[in-house]
């Protein structure tokens, strides 16, 4: 069956969210811990506006479990589809504040985007 996702699934789908951002090879991987990520994913996911938000995702059910998820947005909002997981990595890094800020400066001197 494919449908909407329960929030209280939301676990089930950040390992495939996990997949495509290591797929993509995406540097935020380098600088987060998998416990980290999971966390952050967690809460962005409930944000209507995030590019894996519940709101824009839909599940594919077997056996009770979700097997597979399927993305999307309307195109104008790729600029700001993202904004909900920066905040949260930003709020998550000020407590690590050495830590965010040599990212940053590695990041932008390679011009390169967390995520």
């Amino acid at each position: 069956m494919i449908r909407k996702p329960k929030r209280d699934e939301r676990r089930q789908i950040i390992p495939l969210i996990e997949l495509i951002m290591q797929d993509m090879e995406l540097p935020i991987l380098e600088h987060t811990t998998p416990e980290m990520l999971y966390a952050m994913l967690e809460e962005a996911m409930l944000d209507d506006q995030f590019r894996y938000g519940l709101s824009q995702t839909l599940v594919y059910i077997h056996e009770g479990k979700v097997a597979g998820a399927i993305f999307g947005y309307h195109g104008h909002l790729e600029d700001t589809i993202d904004d909900p997981f920066h905040s949260l990595y930003e709020l998550t890094t000020l407590s690590i504040k050495s830590r965010s800020t040599k990212i940053r400066r590695r990041c932008q001197e390679n011009g390169t985007l967390i995520f």
